[in-house]
């Protein structure tokens, strides 16, 4: 029985550190020097990490995701997607507290996350929207995603952090014009579950012996 003790213990213990860093990977982009002009670099560790501008982003694991809106800086009017859904337009402009989606999305093992950035550039004409999605070539673009990983924001650490450039300075280059946070939790696979289940019920054997 002191097995099955072990045996939920560290299953246990496994499913606690599968909600760390690492569940979420890139592939592609440039990496750049985080701009000193972005207006929320006072968020982030000193000195700010580098992020990578046009990466591609991919669950590393089967993930749960949240996405929390920090704020924007822009002057026209931008928007969050996950798949189809519209999760946060940049209204307000930074929101006290962090606006949380009431949106959880999944992404399987080594699948692109259906996210995109929506900018309208001042008209009604939705011939002005520009839309860039995750996986997009953003090498011609005015308008990019710039990607973080496992970084600090004001304090709570982030498995991913999504900067939009929206080009409204020509562009300005600075990824302040919506940022985004996305927390990635590992979903239990079928097999880990029923040796997680296997090993609570030694336990509960043991518990009743020894009663």
């Amino acid at each position: 029985m002191k097995l099955g003790k072990l045996l939920a213990g560290a299953l246990l213990t496994a499913a606690a550190a599968s909600s760390h860093a690492g569940l979420l990977y890139i592939d592609g982009g440039d990496e750049t020097t985080f701009a000193s002009n972005n207006d929320y670099v006072s968020m982030l560790p000193d000195p700010a990490p580098n992020y990578w501008v046009g990466a591609d982003l991919y669950a590393s694991a089967d993930v749960s995701l949240e996405f929390t809106y920090f704020g924007s800086e822009a002057g026209y009017s931008n928007s969050f997607y996950y798949g189809a859904d519209q999760l946060f337009d940049n209204s307000p402009r930074n929101p006290n507290p962090y606006e949380v989606s009431g949106v959880t999305g999944y992404a399987g093992m080594d699948q692109l996350l259906d996210v995109s950035f929506m900018t309208n550039m001042g008209s009604n004409n939705t011939a002005d929207d520009v839309t860039i999605a995750n996986g997009d070539d953003q090498s011609n673009s005015l308008q990019t995603i710039a990607v973080m990983l496992d970084t600090m924001w004001n304090g709570v650490e982030y498995s991913a952090l999504l900067f939009w450039d929206d080009s409204g300075a020509g562009p300005d280059d600075n990824h302040d014009d919506m940022v985004i946070g996305i927390q990635a939790v590992a979903v239990p696979e079928p097999s880990t579950l029923a040796l997680m289940g296997l090993g609570l019920l030694g336990l509960g054997a043991a518990r009743r012996r020894q009663a």
